[in-house]
């Protein structure tokens, strides 16, 4: 369990097939039909309602593409990813030529860790509609569950470019959904590839733009590791510190703030912050690992072996190996 693999989907889905940006005017075209009563349903966070709303109108007419859509989002927002999957599928053989359900499917296959599949669906929506930004950032993001972070941040740039051009959209204004992505998703591509100046410039611009409690915690976390890797232990402290505040049952604001005070030499902190992961995710080796490396330190041998144990039963056995060999662990 690594922060890198741990991606927030931010995609806007598109309810009307066309891209998540002139979905608003879509919907508005079909007012007094069913499927309206299901997308308003969505948009209140009311998911189990819409699935309701646009499964009578499947039921009246097995060839609306637009229900099958709709029903598919409301849901995906229900983590039942493999459902909607069916139900964008389903739209698609309808109606194979829409790109916002070309990035449906392409969403829901990143939920389900198909990372290929998932280029390929949003490579067709950009077949179909070439300036498909969020297609872009789906691609970005697949790639970056592939950790090729070069091409990921090819893709996003790309898309950045993209929203710079369609002024109409909206795109730039501070409450667009799809700026604050990009910015997520660059500042986490720039990580990667060491650009760590950039990356916490744009997560600083993502912190003073978002509302959510997790994303603005798992930028916190991020932007802390990026201090980090520049040798600034006492601001990566503060963004950890911050992440922990905003998302306390999250196993890896634990981690790595427990990472942070280890490289401080703050290791019974360290200790008790891994224990806290451990705590939130058992089937957590490499907090294990981490904790049994502070706990050597400490001169705490019994207990470092026995962390260094649970991680070898999760596959992580180098370690445990090692010490076994120079005689410390039996």
């Amino acid at each position: 369990m690594q922060r890198t693999t741990a991606f927030l989907i931010m995609l806007l889905l598109a309810l009307s097939g066309c891209s998540a940006r002139q979905q608003s005017a879509a919907m508005t075209a079909e007012s007094g039909s069913a499927s309206v009563s299901g997308a308003d349903a969505y948009e209140q966070g009311q998911y189990a309602s819409s699935v309701a709303s646009f499964s009578a109108r499947i039921r009246e007419n097995s060839a609306d593409h637009k229900a099958f859509n709709g029903r598919g989002a409301a849901l995906l927002a229900m983590d039942r990813a493999g459902q909607a999957l069916a139900d964008f599928n389903r739209a698609l053989s309808i109606a194979p030529r829409m790109p916002g359900y070309h990035l449906n499917a392409a969403i829901a296959l990143l939920r389900l860790n198909r990372p290929e599949d998932a280029l390929d669906q949003a490579g067709e929506a950009l077949r179909l509609q070439p300036d498909f930004a969020d297609a872009l950032l789906a691609q970005g993001i697949a790639f970056m569950h592939l950790q090729e972070y070069e091409v990921a941040l090819g893709r996003i740039n790309r898309a950045l470019v993209l929203a710079e051009k369609a002024p109409e959209q909206n795109a730039q204004s501070p409450e667009s959904a799809l700026r604050r992505s990009l910015l997520y998703y660059r500042g986490m591509a720039q990580q990667h590839v060491g650009l760590f100046d950039d990356a916490i410039d744009d997560y600083t611009d993502y912190i003073a733009l978002v509302k959510s409690d997790q994303r603005k915690a798992s930028a916190h976390a991020n932007r802390g590791l990026c201090f980090l890797e520049k040798g600034d232990t006492g601001r990566a402290l503060d963004d950890l510190d911050a992440a922990v505040v905003l998302n306390p049952h999250d196993a890896m604001v634990y981690y790595d703030r427990a990472i942070v005070r280890q490289r401080r030499h703050e290791l019974e902190m360290a200790v008790q912050d891994y224990t806290r992961a451990i705590s939130r995710e058992p089937e957590f080796p490499e907090a294990y690992l981490g904790r049994g490396e502070a706990r050597l330190v400490l001169e705490q041998n019994p207990q470092a072996c026995h962390d260094f144990g649970r991680a070898c039963s999760m596959g992580f056995c180098d370690r445990l190996e090692t010490l076994q060999d120079k005689g410390t662990c039996e």
